[in-house]
Formats: C-alpha cells, sequence, structure tokens
C-alpha cells in the first residue's frame, strides 16, 4: 500500500526569512548531528555556520537558492534545501547542473511529506529555465513547467 503524504508548500526563500531559515536550519542540524558530536562542537559550528549574517549573506548569494517547506496549518517551515550553482564536483557532467547542498526537515515534519514529495515554484533567481528542468527532475517531474509553487 502507497503511503499517502500532504503536499507541502514550497517556496522560495527571501531576505525576510533569513531568521526563520537561520532557527530552522540550527535545529535540524543539531537534531541531526549532536548525538556524534561534543556540545562545544556543536555551538561553535551552530554559531559560525547559522548566524544570522551567515544566513543573509548565503541568501543574497546568487549561486544558492533556498526552498522552504511549509506543512499544512504551520506558519513556519518545516524543512529546508538549498541549492547551489557553479560548484559542483567535477566527476558531475551535463549542462548547468545543480547541487542539492543541504536537506533537512524538522522533527515536527517528519512524516508529512516535506521531504519525500518536495515540489518547487520556478526559482526567480538561480538557476536558470533551462536549470529548473534538472531541477525538477531531481524534484520528481520532468519539466520546470511541472513544478508547483
Amino acid at each position: 500500500m502507497a503511503m499517502m503524504f500532504e503536499r507541502p508548500l514550497i517556496r522560495i526563500a527571501t531576505s525576510a526569512d533569513a531568521e526563520q531559515l537561520g532557527a530552522l536550519a540550527a535545529r535540524t542540524f543539531r537534531d541531526t548531528f549532536a548525538d556524534d558530536n561534543s556540545t562545544d562542537n556543536m555551538d561553535a559550528y551552530v554559531r559560525d555556520s547559522f548566524s544570522l549574517d551567515r544566513v543573509r549573506d548565503e541568501l543574497a548569494d546568487d549561486a544558492n537558492t533556498f526552498l522552504l517547506a511549509f506543512v499544512e496549518g504551520k506558519e513556519l517551515p518545516g524543512g529546508y534545501a538549498k541549492l547551489r550553482t557553479g560548484t559542483t564536483d567535477s566527476s558531475v557532467s551535463g549542462r548547468d547542473p545543480i547541487e542539492l547542498h543541504r536537506l533537512y526537515v524538522d522533527r515536527s515534519a517528519i512524516g508529512r511529506g516535506v521531504g519525500a514529495r518536495s515540489h518547487a515554484g520556478e526559482p526567480r533567481r538561480g538557476p536558470t529555465v533551462g536549470s529548473s528542468n534538472a531541477l525538477a527532475r531531481c524534484l520528481g517531474t520532468q519539466h520546470a513547467s511541472d513544478l508547483v509553487l
């Protein structure tokens, strides 16, 4: 029997989302890696990697596109993805590849379709339309026009 998921709302993050994105990134990183690291190491990494200034800088970088996933009835994002262009490994071939740099889902959203069935709107900045078709295929559909905002 196939598992049914809610269809999360996915949208591109803007500079106005920096605070929520930073909090979500720090929380999901801690949830994922805290058991394997010391408190001091976790605190230092989270402080450096997910500070408000750092998140704002990453959002302002045209090579990055952040997608926020919202589950029905929730005002705060339940997950996020960071897509990056121009930095793929040399072993990756293809025209205009996109790297899925991060994909994290908050514990409260696990099992609600955020990670398993992500669809995104066509990026207004970041990957070009041609690259969006590659993104669409990564997200389970064939063409950027099939992506849902």
